[in-house]
This record gives C-alpha cells, sequence and structure tokens, in this order.
C-alpha cells in the first residue's frame, strides 16, 4: 500500500483582525464564541498589561487593568507573564 503524504487543503479567506506595532504577542487563542485573547511576555519589552481581548479594534487589557500590573506584595493576585 502507498503511503499518504500531506496535501494542502484551501478553506475560506484570510481576513486581518489587527495589526501589531511595538512588543509583538507570544500567543494568540479565540474562544468558542470567537473572543481573541492575546498575551505579551514580561521579557523586557515595555508591555502595559500581559493579557489582553481585541474588542472593537483594540486592545483591552484582560479581564481588568488592575489584574496585569504586578503586585510584589502579593504575585498571587495579579499576571506577571501569562502564555495562552
Amino acid at each position: 500500500m502507498k503511503p499518504m503524504l500531506p496535501s494542502e487543503k484551501y478553506f475560506g479567506n484570510l481576513e486581518l483582525v489587527y495589526s501589531f506595532y511595538g512588543a509583538m504577542p507570544t500567543g494568540v487563542t479565540v474562544s468558542e464564541t470567537g473572543r481573541i485573547f492575546i498575551c505579551f511576555p514580561k521579557w523586557g519589552d515595555d508591555v502595559k498589561f500581559t493579557v489582553a481581548e481585541i474588542v472593537e479594534n483594540k486592545l483591552q487589557p484582560y479581564p481588568n487593568l488592575q489584574t496585569n500590573l504586578v503586585n510584589p506584595e502579593n504575585i498571587t493576585t495579579t499576571f506577571i507573564s501569562v502564555q495562552v
């Protein structure tokens, strides 16, 4: 029996959802309902938040900005460098 080789399968059209400038994300995930979440590592780039959601073509800190601000006195209540 001849082995099956992988082949390309085209479906749908590509759609630009968001353009990134500055710090580049390390992860993107899409929920079952179509919500798009992005993560930015805090490895040296100046990032305002490590987790964001694209809402109306803008990055919004998720779930809020306070959760994305590192609190060295209580690191259990904030995101530091999330990977999705």
